[in-house]
């Protein structure tokens, strides 16, 4: 905890922030940091959850792989040198190469959330600023090695039989892997009106005896339970953006 916090504080100096701003700006409480101080000088022996560093990751301008365990491997297939500072350099062969990843252990790879699906939610954008961003953690798994994942952080009711509130959905995209859509599965998809509002949500797809798909909320919320036309309604365009591969949610 003693090397977590030294890093830390080292990347405080660098982006020049106090320890109570980087902690608000991190999302955590504005203690979070003073906190981890009191328990390394008391001795407490408690650690700090991989939430916690992943948040601060993203304020501290370096990677969770970094203030966890201080590694700064040059690795051109993730784009990005960690320096021994904790900084992240450009490290990149080919402009056109896939979105990097950050540096992390083996077996474990990184998704960025940078958005929310909440239905009933319309806006012109759900893609939240950049200083809201953070990092969590799926496998690493052969089959998505050559895919983008993306993450969205669910809000509201709409799908609380199936995922609780603040559950992280990992997603692919449906026409980079051109699979056909699966009856079951659940999709992110995005709806847009006349307006050229958006709402971004997630459902459950259905395929019924004439082989229309319906996409399905699974709610408890009355106000949540109309099955949604694929094609749309009148004035409405409906895409369905990519299948969701993974669910990440906080103990």
């Amino acid at each position: 905890m003693k090397d977590i916090l030294d890093r830390i504080e080292t990347r405080l100096k660098l982006v020049g922030l106090s320890a109570r701003a980087a902690s608000k700006k991190a999302g955590l409480t504005e203690d979070a940091i003073r906190n981890m101080q009191r328990r390394v000088k008391s001795n407490s022996g408690q650690g700090v959850s991989t939430k916690t560093i992943q948040a601060l990751a993203v304020v501290l301008k370096t990677t969770p792989a970094w203030l966890l365990e201080g590694d700064n491997p040059i690795d051109p297939a993730n784009g990005e040198y960690t320096g021994k500072d904790g900084n992240i350099l450009p490290f990149r062969l080919n402009e056109d190469a896939p979105q990097p990843l950050h540096p992390v252990p083996a077996g474990v790879r990184l998704v960025t959330v940078k958005s929310h699906v909440e239905a009933g939610f319309w806006d012109e954008s759900v893609q939240w600023t950049e200083d809201r961003w953070y990092l969590v953690p799926v496998p690493a798994d052969d089959k998505f090695s050559n895919v983008s994942l993306y993450g969205a952080e669910t809000r509201g009711p709409s799908m609380n039989k199936i995922y609780e509130e603040g559950t992280v959905l990992v997603y692919d995209n449906i026409h980079e892997t051109q699979e056909e859509l699966i009856s079951g599965k659940r999709y992110i998809i995005e709806r847009v009106d006349a307006g050229d509002d958006r709402e971004c949500t997630v459902k459950t797809l259905h395929r019924d005896p004439e082989g229309a798909y319906w996409l399905v909320p699974e709610s408890d919320d009355p106000r949540f339970q109309e099955p949604l036309r694929v094609n749309g309604d009148e004035g409405e365009t409906i895409r369905i953006i990519g299948r969701v591969r993974y669910r990440v949610s906080e103990e």
